[in-house]
């Protein structure tokens, strides 16, 4: 059984509290470099890597897990996040939400039990997957 998401639990009027974001001047040029910098990246196939890895049909092993988390947390707390709250192309709800979920994801600590430990790298992961989507699915 699923659990709604936050957001969903809230409502959509919860963003309307958001401040209104300002986007950066040459928005689109910015994102446009980040963009070509992630793709020309090793650092996006590694991502990539490690969200098949957390995400995929099989879970990982709990050996596993702690790199797995390292390289998403660094990933989320690094450039997505940051090219995110950057990026003038996208709408600013969509922006607050996906920051906020990256950050309450990021908020917790990674669990010793390895059970909870493998559901936190999951929410890392889908956090920074959704980030990743937006970003690059955006000027495709």
């Amino acid at each position: 059984m699923s659990t709604p998401s936050v957001t969903a639990r809230r409502g959509a009027a919860s963003l309307t509290n958001v401040p209104r974001w300002i986007p950066p001047p040459g928005g689109r040029a910015l994102l446009e470099r980040v963009l070509k910098g992630l793709r020309a990246s090793a650092d996006l196939d590694r991502i990539y890597d490690a969200l098949d890895q957390a995400l995929g049909e099989s879970a990982p092993a709990a050996g596993e897990v702690p790199a797995l988390t390292h390289c998403l947390r660094s990933a989320l707390e690094g450039h997505l996040a940051t090219a995110i709250a950057q990026a003038a192309v996208l709408p600013a709800p969509l922006v607050a939400g996906l920051v906020e979920r990256a950050g309450r994801a990021l908020a917790e600590e990674p669990p010793a039990d390895p059970a909870a430990a493998l559901g936190h790298l999951r929410r890392i992961a889908l956090a920074a997957q959704d980030i990743l989507d937006v970003l690059i699915g955006d000027t495709e």
